[in-house]
Formats: C-alpha cells, sequence, structure tokens
C-alpha cells in the first residue's frame, strides 16, 4: 500500500550570479522548512534523528516533482535544541527537512501566524508566543536560534 504526502512548498531556489550564494543556499538545507502542504514531517538527513525506526515492508510519499520516493522508517528528531518533533518520516533521496504545520500545531496545541518576512507560533491555551520562523528567498524557515519552543509542550 502506498501512503501519499504532499511536499507542495519545496521547490529548488537558485541564484546565477554568485557561487558563495549557492554555498548560503545549501547551508539552508540544514534548516527544517515550514510547510502548510505537507501532511508529515519528513527528511532524507538521517543524521538528524535521535531514533529511527526502519520498516521492512517500504510506502512511499508523492514529493513536488511529481516522483514517488519510499519511505523507509519515522520516529523521533530533535529540530533544534529544544523542539523534539515526533514522527518524522525518512524519505529517501529527501534533501530537506519540512515541517508539517498541520501536524506541528496538532502535536503541540499551537496556531502559526504567516507575517511578509517572519512567522510566529503561539500555544493555544497559554497563549504564550512559542516560536518563530524567518522568510529567505519566498520560503519560511524554523527559526533555531529563538528559544521559545520550550514553553511548548505537547498535547
Amino acid at each position: 500500500m502506498t501512503g501519499y504526502v504532499s511536499a507542495s512548498s519545496f521547490r529548488q531556489v537558485t541564484h546565477p550570479f554568485s557561487s558563495s550564494m549557492n554555498a548560503y543556499i545549501a547551508s539552508l538545507h540544514r534548516l527544517w522548512i515550514l510547510d502548510l502542504g505537507s501532511s508529515s514531517h519528513m527528511t532524507g538527513i538521517k543524521d538528524k534523528f535521535t531514533f529511527l525506526h526502519l520498516f521492512t515492508q517500504f510506502s512511499s510519499v508523492n514529493i513536488a516533482d511529481d516522483t514517488e520516493s519510499p519511505v523507509l522508517g519515522d520516529e523521533a528528531v530533535q529540530a533544534t535544541p529544544s523542539l523534539n518533533l515526533k514522527n518524522v518520516l525518512y524519505v529517501l533521496k529527501f534533501l530537506v527537512s519540512l515541517l508539517s504545520i498541520s501536524q506541528f500545531t496538532k502535536q503541540y496545541n499551537c496556531s502559526v501566524t504567516f507575517f511578509p518576512s517572519y512567522c510566529v507560533s503561539q500555544n493555544l491555551t497559554t497563549e504564550k508566543r512559542i516560536g518563530s520562523g524567518r522568510e529567505i528567498g519566498g520560503m519560511y524557515y524554523l527559526d533555531d536560534s529563538v528559544p521559545y519552543w520550550l514553553s511548548c509542550r505537547s498535547a
């Protein structure tokens, strides 16, 4: 059986004017992209997992280029020093990390509000600001330098 996950927000960013820009873009791939179109957190970077359960039978996900890629496992990832994500899919050949806004808001009982250059996450119960992201090149990335995630508790 095949499971389908949309990774609609991912697109390759290139800049023809500078090789240093390519190095900058490559450094962004270590960050988590905040994705409104993905139904699950996912990454193809095995080193991100703090615990990984490998599957014996593989399902697959549909990715943005309209191809399928096998899901090799899932489990826990430390997305930032203070944010642990559960049920993250380990997707072969997926070189970025997507944080599913839908899965995140359910897991942490949070809302996420987007502004032109940043976004903020707020706990629905306490109304405390618990995190942020920043817009770079038309995409929003989890800001791992903000310690507010410590206030966020799993529901």
